[in-house]
């Protein structure tokens, strides 16, 4: 009987560089008596802002600059109810302010993120998401599509170096040199264009899908703005963090903001 010979599988290396951070976070000792510390100022300064909000001499770009800074600080969850509020009553207002572009485009911008659908005047609304909403995510909706595009798409085009560098073959770049018979900087182009078709399928269908909720909707499509943060210029930011992630994570995780 002749002997079988053994077949040795290679594996390509991934080469990770090290981490970023050594022990920083895996030895990090929380001292539980500063969020007590601060626990009423947190509730004071949460009262400022509510009563901001509903501030009723304020005028509607102020309300929309108050509504978009506070979102960009990542603490809108606390004032849903009122952002949502005050957003419908300005969206129904019929009062006419003198914008300028600035504030034009961020009124623009503002009420088409929460799910109001505007042209370029300011003309949505939301509901909790049900049973018909996991259903909607369960059949492959046009957005969802979309967004598998854009993550898919983008992450071939920023990791195609790495990727080939370590000895992978097969990734989209290579199968589509190969399938349409075109350079390695016309497959990429061919992708970003996909891509960038993609985030136009997304935009239309959150204008268009008035009947789920702006809730689950902002959850979707905060996935592809995190595939276009980490990988933003076609850079391979997750495999080198250094590139582009290591400041944002800094920011949110290291440097506390001063209250």
């Amino acid at each position: 009987m002749a002997s079988a010979e053994a077949v040795s599988i290679v594996r390509p290396a991934a080469n990770f560089a090290p981490s970023l951070w050594g022990d920083s976070f895996t030895s990090f000792s929380s001292d539980y008596q500063v969020p007590e510390m601060h626990a009423k100022e947190i509730e004071v300064l949460k009262e400022e802002v509510r009563s901001m909000l509903m501030e009723a001499e304020s005028t509607a770009a102020e309300k929309i600059n108050l509504i978009d800074t506070i979102e960009r600080l990542g603490v809108s969850y606390h004032f849903e109810k009122e952002i949502e509020e005050q957003l419908k009553q300005i969206f129904n207002s019929q009062d006419a302010e003198d914008y300028d572009l600035f504030k034009m485009a961020l009124h623009f911008r503002l009420f088409r993120q929460h799910g109001y659908n505007i042209s370029c005047t300011f003309m949505g609304m939301r509901e909790d998401a049900t049973n018909e909403a996991l259903n909607w995510l369960q059949n492959k909706p046009k957005i969802i599509i979309a967004i598998e595009k854009i993550c898919r798409l983008i992450d071939d085009v920023a990791t195609y170096e790495v990727e080939t560098g370590r000895g992978q073959v097969a990734t989209g770049i290579e199968c589509y040199m190969k399938q349409h018979g075109v350079s390695k900087q016309e497959a990429m182009d061919e992708l970003y264009k996909m891509a960038e078709n993609a985030w136009k399928d997304l935009n239309e269908e959150c204008l268009a899908l008035t009947s789920i909720s702006n809730h689950l909707l902002v959850r979707v499509v905060k996935l592809a703005c995190v595939i276009e943060v980490v990988y933003k210029h076609f850079e391979d930011g997750y495999t080198i963090p250094e590139k582009m992630l290591k400041n944002y994570i800094i920011s949110l995780l290291v440097d506390p903001i001063p209250l």
